[in-house]
């Protein structure tokens, strides 16, 4: 019975091998497709989770003065203003690991020697870094009056005002000595 058997389906594979190598290969693409869907949505969810989970936006509030009056709005007295005190009040705030204020500078330039370079300038106080992450390269957190941390970037952002075309120049921040300016809206150097 068992050999009538195998001889009927050895004997149907011989008489229709296109038909069989189609099915095979379909059966293959198939059960490959399937692994091949189940490995990049299990990828694709690993790596959502990773970044929702590391995301600081998410845990991170950021509080801004009032800029002016919009359409509708109240006089500027009514309008509750960001002082230190109300800085400090925010680490009241049950929950709150740190409260960084920030102070932007959206007009600075450093000049070394002949070459300039402008930037923003961001002023925060040193000892809340570590909760933004911030690790040094080079040199030291600890600050005395004239010094500043630069970005990993900020060396390679001067280039040479006289030059004809505009070619980025690396400046050794630590070994060279730098010159902000500071611009007022007219052109004016207060």
């Amino acid at each position: 019975m068992f050999f009538e058997l195998a001889r009927l389906a050895f004997g149907n594979l011989a008489r229709a091998r296109a038909r069989l190598v189609m099915t095979a290969g379909g059966v293959l693409v198939g059960t490959a497709a399937v692994v091949l869907l189940i490995a990049l949505t299990i990828g694709l969810q690993e790596a959502a989770e990773a970044g929702i989970g590391s995301s600081g936006s998410l845990t991170q509030i950021e509080v801004y003065p009032n800029w002016g009056r919009g359409p509708g709005a109240s006089s500027l007295e009514d309008v509750p203003q960001l002082t230190p005190d109300a800085v400090r009040a925010f680490w009241q705030i049950e929950g709150v690991q740190a409260v960084i204020p920030l102070v932007n500078l959206q007009s600075g330039q450093l000049e070394a020697g002949d070459y300039v370079g402008y930037m923003q300038i961001v002023g925060i106080d040193e000892r809340l870094l570590p909760y933004l992450g911030v690790t040094l390269q080079e040199g030291q957190m600890s600050l005395q009056p004239g010094q500043a941390l630069a970005g990993g970037m900020v060396a390679e952002q001067f280039f040479d005002p006289r030059a004809e075309e505009w070619q980025p120049v690396t400046v050794d921040l630590l070994n060279t000595p730098l010159k902000l300016v500071l611009m007022q809206w007219t052109g004016e150097q207060p």
